[in-house]
């Protein structure tokens, strides 16, 4: 009963001094002295000195001091993992006084948060405070990853925030409660949450069997990643920013619901395969920005039937229009120096084709199984036809080689079956075997005694000397 009596003492003489009492009360001396009276042989009275007491008020004070004007402090619990997995780790924050986030910066804070800031003190202008699952009122949805990235989605679209304020399209979700539409129209906006979309990462709308989908890309964006709508069969319509300054390997690989794509001023690089398989489209330009066009960009692009190159290329890569069945004629600017292996092969309804003058190197089965070409005049710095150049060209009835040329390979001019003239150069040292194979009409002009008349006596063609 004593001990009891001696605790109550002690709590409400505490009391007295958190509530700001800063004197002793009045009533100590006589606890003082019913404190002797009740001690026990194992426990010494406590006894109360007006040091003891200041010291416990100084305490108090500096503590008050600190909470209210000279810190904001930010406390967390325990790590929190929210129904859809998503975790964070405990963390506390301390921001000295007069110190401001900058606008726009996400603080990521799970629930329950105990924020105690200076009397008078705001957050700064833009600053959001962001649980484990957060919605801003303009409907931007924000998620912690389990990796501790940070997530957001807004419109059907799902975007990674980085540090530097800045924010990449990585994908689409559906609210599988009202179900997948049939047709859907994405708006991507220049920023998402104060952070600014400026890249379409690899693989992010390659959604096949979802949607038909037209999609509008933010004057923000430079980049579209590699396989960024690959396979996307339902893509029906495009539209590129200024901005844009790559589109990278296999972006619209077989989006073969795109007809059209009208491609921006400014665009520096198309990498390989970027437009692979794109059977809808019919036409495409592409502008004088553009200086690296890379290997198999049009391949396969059936419907493809005009396409106006940048002046700006030096090279027409391996496999570029490979299996464009319906382009009929083109022009290459007069700086390209290398037209690729198989750059038009089974280009089935091209019929004309101008060669630059600065042409160099004509790569291996670049015009193969071109059955509607009729003619082609190889420029003067051209110095070697690589095996196949011209197999399977069925209907070609006029080649005019240059006088520079040194070498024909195997199979050149194989199954060219409409061939029935052609000269062939004094510069001439090697022709390869079957380079004139199938040409069952033709006839060589060879000077005498050159390397091309030895040729053709030896393997059974027709010549005659100039």
């Amino acid at each position: 009963m004593i001990d009891e009596k001696k605790e109550q003492m002690i709590r409400e003489t505490f009391d007295q001094c958190l509530s700001g009492i800063d004197s002793l009360p009045s009533e100590l001396p006589a606890i003082e002295r019913k404190l002797k009276k009740a001690k026990t042989p194992d426990r010494e009275p406590i006894r109360f000195r007006v040091p003891a007491i200041a010291a416990v008020l100084v305490v108090l004070l500096c503590f008050g001091f600190f909470a209210r004007g000279k810190w904001g402090m930010i406390n967390q619990p325990d790590r929190i993992r929210s129904e859809d997995g998503y975790t964070t780790q405990p963390m506390q924050i301390a921001l000295a006084q007069g110190t401001e986030q900058d606008a726009g910066t996400v603080t990521v804070q799970p629930e329950p948060v105990q924020t105690i800031l200076a009397e008078g003190t705001e957050p700064a202008a833009g600053t959001v405070i962001v649980q484990p699952e957060f919605e801003l009122n303009d409907g931007t949805q924000f998620f912690l990853k389990e990796s501790g990235g940070l997530e957001a989605r807004k419109d059907g679209l799902v975007y990674t925030l980085k540090d530097d304020k800045t924010a990449i399209l990585t994908g689409v979700y559906w609210d599988m409660e009202k179900g997948i539409p049939t047709e859907v129209e994405f708006n991507v906006p220049e920023k998402v949450g104060g952070y600014k979309v400026v890249a379409l990462t690899d693989g992010a709308l390659g959604m096949g069997g979802g949607p038909r989908a037209v999609v509008r890309l933010p004057e923000t964006m430079k980049t579209i990643g590699f396989y960024a709508f690959r396979n996307n069969d339902r893509l029906t319509g495009i539209e590129l920013p200024r901005s844009l300054r790559i589109i990278e390997w296999n972006a619209f690989m077989e989006c073969t619901g795109l007809t059209s794509v009208d491609l921006p001023d400014g665009l520096e690089i198309i990498m390989d395969g970027a437009f692979n398989g794109c059977k809808g489209l019919k036409s495409i330009a592409i502008p004088d920005s553009v200086t690296e066009l890379g290997a198999g960009a049009f391949s396969s692009c059936t419907s493809l039937e005009e396409i106006v190159l940048s002046s700006g290329i030096t090279e027409i890569g391996e496999g570029m229009f490979n299996s464009c069945t319906s382009l009929k004629r083109l022009d290459i600017p007069q700086g390209v120096t290398t037209i690729g292996n198989r750059a038009f092969r089974n280009c089935t309804s091209l019929e004309e084709v101008s060669l630059p003058e600065n042409l160099v190197s004509l790569g291996s089965g670049a015009f193969n199984g071109c059955a509607g070409l009729k003619a082609i005049v190889i420029p003067e710095k051209v110095t070697v036809l690589e095996n196949g150049t011209f197999n399977g060209c069925e209907n070609l009835e006029a080649v005019v080689l240059p006088d520079g040329l040194t070498k024909i390979g195997s199979r050149v001019f194989y199954n060219c079956g409409s061939l029935s003239v052609i000269s062939l150069p004094d510069s001439l040292a090697s022709i390869g075997r079957d380079a004139f194979g199938g040409c069952d009409e033709l006839l060589c002009v060879v000077s005498d005694g050159s390397a091309a008349m030895q040729y053709c006596e030896e393997n059974g063609i027709k010549y005659t000397k100039r």
